[in-house]
């Protein structure tokens, strides 16, 4: 069964490649340029198909990444359908096609959560017993504490919450009701686990996920997709200063291994993941550091200021010397990670 929750991670991860990589054909085709191949894999070909027109596509072995190969990419410009014989903007807008259609995708992956099983906001499942009395309904959705916003994005999860009150104090909920909104002044109790010992200060309620429906998550696909881009780049800085260690990091190998073990868990995990996978592909790809989208970018944008571009050879060499940093990269946190167990 391992297996088969690993070949679906495959496929998963396939999956967004394939839209990172249509997001740049999809721009080049709009835009005029000549497309030479587009490949979902690297390696040899497994399978391979040629237009009428010279362009090639091809699924290749070994599948850890994909490409959209324009003619003269990485050289001066040599013909007129070469890419870096178009003008600045549009190779721009084909740089930043792949990281963006990775967002949009997982825009549209939100609002699928958000449908199907919600995600951040909770409702009341059921009224239990609470000593001070209730004034919460089923059904009733939880959307603040005390003026805090109940959120995951946020890490404003219910509980934590609550936790910094204490037995008997009134808190006001931003409750909405019946599709209107009110306010609820309500009083919280403290309850021990006869096991543990552990105490925590409850509504006397059960929540569960509040689903959206389809316009509603349509707009707040927006901003939980925000939610997770914001924490894709405040993960990204916290491993810059230290603030994360080098063990919360993932190569191919480890992503897909943690892919394939958040996959058993259930289909709502899945569904988290999908956008959160996806987002974070794209805002990645997007960062200006050399081989990236973001890295081409830069010199893209180097040349539309200056009106005059970084010679290709040095460019080509600076983008090779960064894949080659890259590789090197990931092949240190798998090995690594697996190391250390």
């Amino acid at each position: 069964m391992r297996i088969v929750f690993i070949i679906l991670a495959l496929v998963i991860l396939l999956v967004l490649i394939t839209v990172h990589e249509f997001g740049h054909y999809l721009a080049g085709k709009a835009l005029g340029f000549k497309i030479n191949e587009f490949s979902i894999g690297f390696g040899k070909a497994i399978f391979s198909r040629t237009k009428k027109n010279g362009e090639k596509f091809s699924i290749r072995i070994i599948p850890l990444g994909g490409y959209c190969a324009f003619d003269g990419e990485d050289e001066a410009e040599t013909s007129p359908t070469s890419f870096n014989a178009k003008k600045p903007w549009k190779r721009l807008i084909v740089q930043v096609a792949g990281g963006l259609f990775n967002i949009l995708f997982g825009i549209l992956l939100c609002a699928v959560l958000l449908w199907s099983v919600g995600y951040d906001i909770k409702k009341v499942a059921t009224v239990e017993e609470n000593p001070y009395g209730n004034h919460l309904e089923v059904g009733d959705v939880i959307r603040s504490v005390d003026g805090t916003k109940v959120s995951i994005l946020n890490g404003n999860f219910l509980p934590e919450l609550l936790s910094k009150y204490s037995d008997g104090d009134t808190v006001e909920l931003g409750v909405t009701r019946d599709g209107k909104n009110i306010k609820i002044s309500q009083q919280v109790f403290e309850e021990t686990d006869t096991e543990s010992g552990t105490k925590s200060i409850m509504l006397g309620i059960t929540i569960t996920n509040y689903k959206h429906s389809f316009f509603e998550g349509i707009g707040r696909s927006f901003e939980v997709s925000l939610g997770m881009a914001q924490q894709v780049i405040v993960s990204l800085w916290q491993l810059v200063t230290g603030k994360l260690s080098v063990r919360s990091l993932s190569g191919p190998i480890g992503t897909i291994g943690q892919v394939a073990t958040i996959t058993q868990q259930s289909l709502t995990y899945v569904l988290i993941l999908l956008p959160l996978l996806s987002i974070n592909l794209g805002v990645f790809n997007l960062l200006p550091i050399p081989a990236l989208d973001g890295g081409r970018v830069v010199f893209t944008l180097i040349e539309m200021i200056f009106r005059k571009p970084v010679p290709r050879q040095i460019e080509a060499k600076i983008h090779f010397v960064g894949i080659i940093l890259l590789l090197g990269l990931v092949i240190f946190v798998d090995l690594f990670n697996i190391i250390i167990g």
